[in-house]
């Protein structure tokens, strides 16, 4: 038995329509790197996906051109992102254009999507009209093609995950023969555990990037061991290095300073070369960062990038804390001896 993130095409549209407890069915199908043609000139494509009008009533991707709730209802329509626009349509409105994507589907564009953070796994350069499938021949009303589409329900407030997930059973087991219902199950999976449960899991098909707790675990004790050998070592050094100061401290003593003085001079000390040694990691990372994000000819390649550390107060109070746990902890033993 294996587990796949994708289903039926037809289960999300039948789940909206006739299952209670359901406020909103985003369904959508990803396709990657198509070639993107206008006019005569081909160009390297991005990340499309084919999504239903509903998409945007379940995720928050404004617009800064075109109507949402018509911009993906007929056939052959597609929107595309700023940096798109900006990049092949030099015009002031991509509004109207015509592109091609991929096995030679002509697309009109009806909107422009303010650019996509990549901090997630609905990073796309263009979202075409899901209607535009059948055109292409694909069957959307087969049950026995699995593997399609990626469905997110929104639920409403109070409803059981459990009768939702039975009636899901049961929508399926109407529209199928009695074999083919008894080798699916249907569950429900919550919202913030699809990142943390990709690679290893087990489950085919999740949007990617993803990471596992494992790992996250695993980097975290790299990084606190590597840490406490430097705390060590700093100890160790200003230990020996104090010894040299005794003259010093002797001078300070006798010319009235107290012992409070002297571990505040210390600790002092071991906080300035903390914050000294913190200043220059965000140097180092920020120069490796923007190298690395850099890279590539295309920005449509990257799939993953290195995050920005001052992009929430929580991370930069984080190292605050952490410069200053590091002081203590390396200056303390150095100070009370």
């Amino acid at each position: 038995t294996w587990s796949s993130a994708r289903v039926m095409a037809p289960l999300g549209p039948k789940i909206a329509s006739e299952i209670p407890g359901i406020s909103k069915v985003a369904v959508f199908r990803h396709s990657r790197r198509p070639t993107l043609k206008i006019g005569q000139k081909k160009y390297r494509g991005g990340h499309l996906i084919f999504a239903h009008p509903q998409f945007f009533e379940v995720f928050t991707m404004p617009l800064k051109m075109g109507d949402p709730a018509t911009a993906l209802r007929d056939p052959g329509t597609v929107l595309i992102t700023d940096s798109v626009a900006r990049t092949y349509f030099p015009g002031p409105s991509p509004i109207g254009e015509t592109i091609m994507l991929g096995d030679a589907t002509e697309f009109t564009v009806t909107g422009v999507l303010e650019n996509i953070p990549s901090t997630t796994q609905l990073k796309c350069d263009y979202i075409a009209s899901y209607a535009t499938l059948s055109t292409r021949g694909e069957d959307l009303s087969a049950w026995t093609e699995s593997r399609s589409d990626l469905t997110y329900l929104l639920m409403n407030r109070g409803a059981s995950p459990g009768q939702v997930e039975a009636q899901i059973n049961r929508v399926f087991a109407g529209n199928v023969s009695p074999d083919i219902a008894q080798r699916h199950t249907f569950t429900l999976k919550p919202f913030n555990d699809i990142y943390y449960d990709t690679y290893f899991s087990g489950n085919r098909g999740e949007l990617l990037p993803g990471w596992e707790p494992d790992m996250i675990v695993f980097l975290v004790a790299i990084g606190l061991f590597i840490l406490i050998q430097s705390i060590v070592n700093f100890i160790s050094l200003s230990t020996a290095w104090g010894l040299n100061r005794m003259k010093e401290i002797g001078i300070r003593r006798a010319l009235g300073a107290n012992r409070g003085r002297l571990l505040a001079q210390f600790l002092g000390e071991s906080f300035i070369l903390a914050a000294v040694g913190m200043i220059a990691a965000q140097f180092f990372f920020e120069f490796i960062r923007v190298g690395y994000n850099s890279l590539g000819i295309s920005a449509f390649e990257k799939t993953y990038e290195l995050a920005n550390m001052y992009g929430g107060a929580d991370t930069i109070s984080l190292l605050v804390l952490m410069t200053v746990v590091v002081g203590i902890l390396a200056g303390i033993f150095p100070a009370l001896y």
